[in-house]
């Protein structure tokens, strides 16, 4: 799937299986990908809402342009 793991070191290091957005997060320098709202996985299917599925992000970068290239990718990510 398209979730990243991020480690934070000396260097940061970015693994995902999508090498495209792989790569478009090294060159924004997204350094922060996490669930938004961890806690819905104790909810019911039913009243997740789809909020298992937001995710908060930060980077060091033009914002702007981070969301033209996911958008402009738009594989796995919807922009809110």
């Amino acid at each position: 799937m398209g979730i990243p793991t991020i480690s934070l070191g000396e260097d940061t290091i970015i693994n995902m299986d999508n090498e495209d957005m792989e790569n478009i997060f090294k060159k924004h320098d997204v350094y922060y990908f996490e669930r938004a709202f961890p806690i819905v996985d104790s909810f019911p299917q039913s009243n997740k809402y789809l909020l298992d599925k937001v995710y908060l992000l930060e980077c060091n970068c033009n914002e702007d342009s981070l969301l033209w290239d996911i958008l402009e990718m738009n594989t796995y990510y919807s922009i809110c």
